[in-house]
């Protein structure tokens, strides 16, 4: 009995190896294995109940010729490119469209404004401030005028009868810096009473009064 048992043992590593080869082999047969797994666990079972009621028959197992499947080749793949012709369209090039050029408008030369005319130099102003009047014959008489400081003036007396008096005094004379300027001269004893012409000048500028004769 021991003997069989280890005869079993055998048969069941032998059918592992086989089965593990048969997984190899795509898996082909697998039906086959497990029914020859069943008759040997059968068989076993049957063995030890032969030996709980110590008969001696031997048992006789008598095994069905498993057949094996052999695995079929499977079909090798085949790789089939599709070859797609790719059209390639040419872009069209872009045109470069020029860019608007600015026009100017043609500068027009502007004539500068004409210079407004240069006024002469204001003529200093005078003005007769005082003078003696009446005034009796050999007395003196004293003119003043007001004009720029600095200017330089002249006097005209004409006495009564119509004459240019040349008596002391009656020369060039310059204003002072307040623009005063004076004369003072004396009336001849000869001189006939009536109204006389005091002009005095100023650089250019001129102003006239009368004087009184008695």
């Amino acid at each position: 009995m021991q003997d069989m048992l280890r005869e079993m043992r055998l048969g069941l590593q032998r059918l592992w190896q086989w089965y593990r080869g048969l997984r190899l082999r795509w898996r082909v047969g697998i039906p086959a294995g497990i029914a020859a797994l069943m008759i040997i666990i059968v068989a076993a079972g049957g063995g030890s109940s032969d030996k709980s009621d110590e008969k001696t028959e031997a048992a006789t197992v008598t095994q069905t010729p498993i057949r094996t499947a052999s695995p079929k080749p499977s079909p090798s793949p085949t790789l089939t490119l599709a070859t797609t012709a790719i059209t390639v369209s040419p872009q069209p090039t872009p045109s470069s469209t020029p860019a608007p050029t600015a026009t100017q408008p043609p500068r027009t030369a502007t004539s500068a404004p004409p210079a407004p005319p240069t006024a002469p130099p204001a003529q200093p102003a005078v003005a007769i401030v005082s003078v003696t009047s009446p005034v009796g014959q050999n007395q003196n008489a004293t003119v003043v005028a007001q004009t720029s400081p600095g200017a330089s003036c002249s006097i005209t007396y004409v006495v009564p009868s119509g004459n240019v008096s040349e008596a002391s005094g009656l020369g060039p004379a310059t204003a002072n810096a307040s623009g005063s300027v004076q004369w003072t001269w004396k009336i001849g004893g000869s001189t006939a009473p009536g109204t006389g012409t005091i002009t005095v000048r100023c650089a250019g500028a001129s102003a006239q009064t009368s004087i009184i004769i008695q």
